[in-house]
């Protein structure tokens, strides 16, 4: 059952949020929309309630969001409640917002911006929400690691043009989690012509969990579980891994600092090429909150790179033996 609420009005953007725990802050994330930096009649927003009407019923909605709310049937598996979601929505593109984001106020003009010059698919990027970081323990707010910052196509946090979901028929309606049923439409996209667009200032914050070291590495095998996931579709592999075998970012940074260091034994000028890596952990992309802190867990964050970056390289070199 869908209920629609105001009028229904052609769009650039349909932001689709799909609610699975009747406890996520839904209601933090739609108050967060009023703050964002665009004319309020340029984006509709959808909810697929997959709680049986437990979460979509509590929401108090500002009157100056354009909003449908859709009852996902009972049992539905991810991809069909995200299926329904899109469809349900006007938008132009299309994208995807977690239950529990708060979204930046700049974030929509940058996803926007990105699919008004013709990017097809648009994946932003997760920080860890200040407010929530002295309520996650003492390690978390030391080191912060979350199961987005490890997913391949950021789940919560893409957009694809409406065209381009109609085109591979939206998400597969199988029982695979969250990753996969993201990871699977990506692939089907960039196979069918559609190439991805990493945009860097597309920012949503999100909670931090409390998580023990060993948790955090652990968690670092969702990219081991990606690059094996994409080994028979090369395609694919070549268009989300850098050299078909690491993500781009910390991962490539950490490979360059590895052989600048290496190199550095006989030139020290290579050490330049540490740079890059020491430059996205303390500033666009630190694992802590606050600036001396950001240095202080850098011995840590390039464990976790390391390890993460270690684990795809030993998940592509076994893919591609077995196939020998």
């Amino acid at each position: 059952m869908t209920a629609v609420a105001g009028e229904q009005v052609e769009c650039d953007l349909t932001l689709c949020i799909v609610v699975t725990d009747a406890g996520a802050p839904l209601q933090r994330t739609i108050d967060a929309l009023v703050q964002i930096e665009a004319p309020k009649d340029s984006f509709d927003v959808v909810v697929v309630d997959g709680t049986g009407g437990n979460a979509t019923g509590v929401i108090t909605w500002p009157p100056v969001l354009h909003h449908i709310e859709v009852t996902a049937p009972a049992g539905a598996s991810l991809g069909a409640m995200y299926n329904l979601g899109w469809r349900a929505g006007n938008g132009v593109a299309v994208a995807f917002v977690a239950a529990d984001a708060v979204v930046d106020p700049s974030w929509f003009a940058q996803i926007t911006a990105a699919t008004r010059r013709g990017r097809r698919l648009v994946m932003g990027r997760w920080l860890p929400s200040t407010p929530s970081l002295p309520e996650a323990g003492p390690l978390s707010y030391r080191l912060w690691a979350s199961p987005r910052d490890a997913s391949l196509v950021p789940t919560g946090n893409f957009a694809v043009r409406r065209t381009d979901l109609e085109a591979v028929g939206g998400f597969e309606e199988s029982d695979a989690d969250l990753d996969s049923t993201v990871l699977d439409l990506a692939a089907r996209l960039v196979e069918d012509g559609v190439e991805p667009y990493r945009a860097r200032h597309a920012v949503l914050l999100g909670d931090v969990p409390q998580w023990t070291i060993a948790e955090m590495l652990a968690d670092r095998r969702r990219t081991a579980a990606a690059v094996e996931f994409l080994a028979e579709r090369p395609i694919a592999r070549s268009q989300l891994l850098a050299g078909g075998v690491i993500r781009e970012g910390a991962q490539a940074q950490l490979v360059l600092l590895l052989l600048g260091l290496a190199l550095s034994l006989r030139d020290r000028r290579y050490l330049a090429f540490t740079l890059p890596w020491l430059h996205g952990r303390t500033c666009t992309n630190p694992r802590a909150a606050g600036y001396k802190r950001r240095w202080f867990v850098l011995p840590g964050a390039f464990v976790m790179d390391g390890v993460e970056t270690g684990l795809a390289v030993r998940a592509r070199l076994r893919n591609a033996l077995g196939r020998r």
